[in-house]
């Protein structure tokens, strides 16, 4: 059984992840060496848009390795296909009717 100090100790590790993945994200790419900004870029659209990508992808990683704790087996496969035509719906490459 988790100890409340085991669940803490987790989500505090989770969160830090997340604030990572979300400072590299502020990061351009193509110079690795520069620091995370105190105040919040200009963007331009395609800017925006490939770190919203890199963010949701990010947090359906996040999200998958919560899930993939608690199933079973035999259930991640049911899991794993209900997410991966998720996915496929919202990025239009099946149609929602199937």
């Amino acid at each position: 059984m988790f100890s409340l100090s085991s669940f803490i100790f987790v989500i505090k590790r989770s969160i830090n992840n997340i604030k990572r993945n979300w400072e590299n994200s502020l990061i351009n790419n193509d110079n690795e060496d520069q620091e995370v900004p105190e105040t919040r870029p200009e963007l331009t659209d395609d800017e925006l848009e490939t770190r919203i990508k890199n963010l949701v992808d990010m947090i359906t990683s996040v999200s998958w390795d919560f899930l993939r704790r608690g199933l079973f087996d035999k259930h991640k496969v049911v899991v794993i296909a209900i997410m991966c035509f998720r996915i496929k719906v919202k990025n239009n490459e099946i149609p929602r009717e199937q």
